[in-house]
């Protein structure tokens, strides 16, 4: 049986994947989940962070999905998703945008998918650099999103390699000049 959240996720996806949106409201949610107004505020505290964890799920679950992958390859499988579901994410970006910035929701979400990730094949990391990396990689794929997906997957996933390399090395994001050169170099060998 699905959860009402698994619900609310399912209906909001629907209602924001068809067409660009300009409003949607907690009225429309609870309507489709059967929530009352009282227990959303209880659970979301308001629309914006209700959208910031359905797309976390979203991010998550396509994340997770290529469990033996690395990690450039799970952006890939991310962004032809997102390419796929486009007005989805357009919609949720701009409906929270307009409210409340819950960017930094999502920065910890992906610091934390980085963590375990980093954790779980190296057994180590740097604190500061998941979180540079992560406020990197937020800006590169919704700055993409805000312009409606239109570069080319294959660029975004170029700008992604400098920072996920950065990460499986456990560079500091600060030498970012010799380090790209020492990453073009790996690159071409």
């Amino acid at each position: 049986m699905q959860s009402k959240f698994d619900q609310a996720r399912r209906s909001l996806h629907d209602d924001l994947s068809g067409s660009r949106v300009d409003r949607y409201s907690i009225k429309e949610v609870c309507q489709a989940t059967g929530y009352t107004k009282s227990t959303f505020y209880r659970r979301f505290r308001t629309l914006p962070m209700f959208m910031a964890c359905c797309v976390s799920h979203e991010i998550r679950t396509h994340l997770n999905e290529y469990r033996e992958q690395d990690l450039l390859k799970k952006f890939r499988y991310l962004l032809i998703q997102m390419k796929q579901d486009e007005n989805y994410f357009y919609n949720i970006y701009h409906l929270s945008k307009s409210r409340e910035c819950i960017c930094d929701y999502f920065v910890n979400e992906l610091g934390s998918f980085l963590q375990q990730y980093l954790l779980k094949k190296y057994g180590d990391y740097s604190y500061e650099l998941v979180r540079q990396a992560s406020n990197s990689i937020y800006r590169v794929l919704f700055t993409w999103v805000d312009h409606s997906c239109q570069e080319d997957i294959g660029k975004l996933l170029s700008e992604l390699s400098i920072f996920i390399f950065l990460l499986e090395n456990n560079h500091p994001l600060d030498n970012r000049d010799k380090l790209l050169t020492q990453y073009s170099s790996s690159i071409r060998d």
